[in-house]
């Protein structure tokens, strides 16, 4: 039986006020933080495959967003050999749209 290795990760990614929030009808600005978002991720390798899954806080994630996304892991070569990727969000309504600086 083959060992599959696991990792574990998140990592806050709560705004500063004042940023344009999703699911609304019209403009909205954050003016609080009731509850910190975040951005949680799960790595399994068996050695042979790996796979991950992210889930961020968000109610969507622009297009740019999952390229940076997707940039960030082909440098890690986590997905080497992959057939397919998804990105999935918690659609959480009165949230906040992605827009990550560069790090």
């Amino acid at each position: 039986m083959a060992t599959v290795k696991t990792g574990f990760g998140a990592s806050k990614i709560t705004p500063e006020r004042g940023v344009l929030m999703a699911g609304y009808f019209e403009e909205r600005r954050s003016t609080a933080t009731h509850d910190d978002l975040y951005a949680k991720a799960m790595i399994f390798d068996d050695g042979e495959t790996s796979a991950g899954i992210l889930c961020c806080d968000l109610i969507c994630l622009q297009k740019d967003e999952v390229v940076k996304i997707r940039d960030i892991v082909s440098k890690k070569n986590w997905h080497e050999g992959r057939k397919s990727d998804s990105m999935r969000h918690s659609h959480a309504h009165g949230t906040l749209y992605a827009e990550f600086p560069d790090r």
